[in-house]
């Protein structure tokens, strides 16, 4: 239920169709929806209602996404391909016919693919006929295409020079359709002074605030942080801080979803309230967040939050967050092997792996559990990091 609350509109694709099975009705407000023109405010959304299996199938170039305002959704998604060669390979060979006829959307998907690579056996980077692609489409009024080529020309990539007005026209088009992520690439740029701006905080918080009335959610968590730290002339605004942030969290934003649960364990810009933390600790850590993942690894090391004592599922986050590069996750992690807790047996050996990846971080506790090792295992669980 906390994975998908929020998927932005895009496309699917690396599959020629998309089947989405509901599972439940009446539990949940929003779900499914439809965008097919570009919006930014989100006022053209539909949304589909699926009952308790219904079965709702798209074609492969209507955008879409899911929005889910309040309560708990459950569904199965399949993605079908048009031949199993195209599912041994992970090619999409129908974006290449539809794109051979000139067609917009099949134009800028086959340069997003282009530009990102299939793996495996399938079509692999070509940033030079992504460009070009990309060019075509944009040229035809293609907005994601627009945003995608103002971004290679930032970059300077795919044979396109780094050309800081050229990608400020396109970001300007595309931004002139609502695309939430062109606006906030424009307020991007005026706060960092790039593609030939100059620095100004103002003019990055109202196209930051424009992407954001988009539901963008990357905008949302920058003008948090702006807000948070203020700028030449805009003194730190805590409040408005926090509002962004929540607002950012409730979107799926993983780091927002982590610093809104962190506020809750100290009481630092939100209530104190372990209950809380937990909630958003676990939201953030199944979006990937690393710190997140080691923070509820120490919540069910200790039976924080209402939690009950899980060794070995604390064991299971703090892998993620170890694997991910965390060097809290990876001392934690240590501990249970040094210790032989949530199932382990004692094993110097891993604890001193993962312990000298995290003291060549810097984790002072890392390295003094190495110049302990081996050592005595000890009954309790890990310590929950600082």
């Amino acid at each position: 239920p906390d994975e998908r609350r929020v998927h932005p509109t895009h496309l699917d694709g690396h599959a020629f169709c998309t089947a989405v099975l509901g599972l439940n009705v009446g539990e949940f407000d929003g779900g499914l929806y439809v965008q097919p023109d570009s919006d930014g405010g989100g006022q053209k959304r539909q949304f589909v209602e699926l009952g308790c299996g219904d079965l709702a199938v798209h074609q492969y170039d209507l955008p879409h996404g899911v929005r889910v305002f309040s309560g708990r959704r459950y569904s199965i998604i399949f993605w079908i391909k048009d031949c199993i060669q195209s599912c041994l390979t992970n090619d999409t060979p129908w974006y290449e016919s539809a794109a051979a006829t000139g067609d917009p959307d099949a134009l800028a998907a086959l340069a997003q693919k282009l530009s990102r690579g299939m793996g495996r056996d399938g079509v692999g980077s070509d940033m030079h006929k992504a460009a070009a692609l990309y060019r075509r489409a944009a040229d035809m009024g293609h907005v994601d295409a627009m945003t995608n080529l103002g971004v290679l020309y930032e970059v300077g990539t795919g044979g396109l020079p780094k050309d800081g007005s050229e990608a400020l026209k396109w970001f300007r088009k595309a931004a002139e359709s609502g695309d939430s992520t062109a606006l906030r690439l424009l307020g991007v740029a005026h706060a960092n002074g790039t593609c030939g701006l100059r620095v100004d905080a103002g003019e990055a918080v109202r196209w930051l605030t424009r992407a954001a009335e988009g539901e963008d959610w990357e905008a949302l968590y920058l003008l948090s942080v702006i807000h948070r730290q203020g700028s030449p002339g805009r003194p730190p605004d805590p409040a408005q801080a926090s509002e962004w942030l929540r607002r950012a969290a409730d979107m799926g934003h993983p780091e927002a979803q982590y610093l809104l649960g962190a506020g809750h364990l100290t009481g630092e810009g939100a209530e104190l309230d372990l209950a809380s933390a937990a909630l958003w600790f676990r939201r953030a850590a199944q979006n990937g967040s690393a710190a997140a993942q080691c923070n509820l690894g120490a919540f069910r090391a200790q039976g924080l939050g209402g939690l009950e004592v899980d060794l070995r599922e604390a064991l299971h986050w703090y892998t993620l967050s170890a694997e991910r590069g965390n060097a809290d996750g990876q001392h934690n992690l240590a501990l249970m092997h040094a210790r032989g807790l949530g199932g382990l047996s004692r094993d110097a050996g891993e604890a001193r792996r993962w312990g000298s990846l995290a003291a060549a971080q810097g984790h002072a506790e890392a390295a003094e559990l190495l110049r302990g090792l081996p050592c005595d295992a000890q009954e309790a669980p890990p310590e929950a990091p600082p």
